[in-house]
């Protein structure tokens, strides 16, 4: 088959085959750091109650978490980039300049993965100003250099939680945007997924998630032509767009960090109609939901 022959079926295949042994290294990878005492002091972790108190009123999990240890923090940002070099070579100069200033700094690795987890976007986006290193990976490194610490209080929250009363776009759990939706083709459901520490929710299908609108004459799919599998739903509101899968695999068994590096394709198809994505770094303003009482 050569590249003109190609559906867009195949060259989604491909690219997701293609990005495949860089997100299994990089799982290996977090799931290695998830045995390590990573926090200088272990996060307070709500109770099954005030978390439930807590999603009712709007309020994000854990949304800041406290300082990280400074050598799990150096040795996760190193092995990170070392695999970068491997599977990312385009991206070899800036990537060789980070590792190196991280392995002989601890304290400024520390330092950058506490600002990460405080979600201070703009103490990152100055880091990578001051050493010439674009934006697009100084996040990259930001989202994966986060997911073992926020993974591990999206892990161990009340296992009988449930997000069915969260009726929010951003992640219930650390409260960044959601990278990717889940389509059920049987069922229709929708399910949002946060990159930055794996937690996924279910959310209205005709509904945008960054602005929340739910004018049907506002939102649209867009999706290559022959395929309605790989398709980015988008808002002509706030011009942002969400990038979704339309799948009959279970949710809770998709290969969300696979997809959403495989299917930059759906980013360029949403940019070539000027839709426009925010910083993943940013974290909504938390607006508490208001409680209504009778009287």
């Amino acid at each position: 088959m050569t590249k003109t022959d190609a559906t867009p079926d195949d060259l989604f295949k491909s690219e997701l085959e293609n990005i495949s042994p860089f997100i299994d290294a990089l799982a290996g990878l977090w799931e290695q750091f998830n045995t390590l005492d990573i926090f200088g002091s272990r996060p307070e972790l709500p109770t099954i109650e005030s978390a439930q108190e807590m999603l009712q009123r709007g309020e994000r999990l854990c949304a800041v978490l406290p300082s990280p240890q400074g050598a799990p923090s150096q040795n996760l940002l190193v092995e990170i980039l070392k695999l970068y070099e491997q599977y990312l070579p385009d991206r070899s100069g800036p990537v060789v300049v980070l590792r190196q200033e991280f392995e002989q700094d601890e304290e400024l690795a520390g330092r950058f993965v506490s600002d990460l987890l405080a979600n201070d976007a703009r103490a990152i986006i100055q880091f990578a100003l001051q050493r010439q290193v674009p934006e697009d990976l100084i996040s990259l490194l930001a989202v994966h250099a986060g997911r073992p610490w926020r993974a591990y209080c999206a892990g161990n929250l009340p296992s009988e939680l449930e997000f069915k009363t969260w009726q929010r776009g951003e992640c219930p759990v650390c409260g960044h945007r959601p990278a990717l939706a889940h389509i059920d083709s049987a069922e229709g459901h929708r399910t949002l997924w946060c990159m930055h520490c794996g937690t996924s929710w279910p959310h209205q299908r005709i509904q945008c998630a960054f602005c929340g609108t739910r004018e049907q004459e506002s939102l649209e799919i867009l999706h290559p032509e022959q395929t309605e599998k790989y398709r980015v739903q988008t808002c002509s509101e706030c011009k942002r767009f969400l990038k979704e899968i339309r799948t009959d695999q279970d949710v809770d068994d998709y290969p969300f960090d696979r997809t959403y590096l495989g299917t930059g394709l759906l980013d360029q198809m949403a940019w070539e109609e000027g839709y426009i994505q925010d910083s993943v770094l940013l974290v909504p303003e938390v607006k508490p939901t208001a409680t209504v009482t009778n009287d």
